[in-house]
């Protein structure tokens, strides 16, 4: 089974001096992704999955997002000792927002089985991959509102278009 927890970056100031890619998380973006990072650890300690990677775009904002995350699984504190895999942290520019979902797909397909792993990237590339993993096409991407801070659990044997089943969101919205 291929497990993989797919996340948008955190509540980003609206400009930056330097451009897009520097845009930094606001302190309300920093908590938003805290609460999410803490929900997530949780359903994976409730479920008995690992973590073992976390892959973020190279852009200042999923950068600290993944940093946060990272924080919030390595430094836990829960009753049952639980311990996540060795988590490495790696940039990775097939997740950046104007990315090729395709290209994507088949590099990623090598996720350990017993493992889950992190992605995070940006809208609407977020939503557009979830709608690929689980329709097998963008077109449904509507059906995947994505708000910053927002993570999917996706599960499937195998990491490929169409073939992944939506079992859990996370957002610091009220559902």
């Amino acid at each position: 089974m291929q497990n993989v927890i797919i996340m948008r970056h955190g509540l980003a100031e609206n400009d930056h001096v330097d451009g897009d890619f520097f845009r930094c998380l606001t302190t309300s973006g920093k908590i938003g992704v805290k609460k999410i990072a803490k929900q997530i650890n949780q359903y994976c300690i409730d479920n008995n999955l690992s973590l073992s990677r976390i892959t973020h775009s190279p852009f200042e904002r999923t950068t600290k997002t993944a940093s946060i995350v990272y924080d919030c699984f390595v430094k836990s504190d829960n009753v049952n000792n639980f311990k996540h895999a060795e988590i490495s942290v790696e940039k990775e520019e097939k997740l950046v927002p104007s990315a090729n979902i395709s290209s994507l797909i088949k590099s990623w397909r090598e996720t350990s089985a017993s493992e889950a792993s992190v992605l995070v990237t940006h809208q609407p590339f977020v939503s557009q991959l979830i709608s690929e993993l689980v329709n097998g096409d963008v077109s449904h991407a509507g059906q995947y509102p994505m708000h910053p801070s927002d993570a999917v659990f996706l599960s499937g044997d195998f990491f490929s278009s169409g073939l992944m089943s939506l079992q859990a969101k996370f957002s610091v919205l009220p559902q």
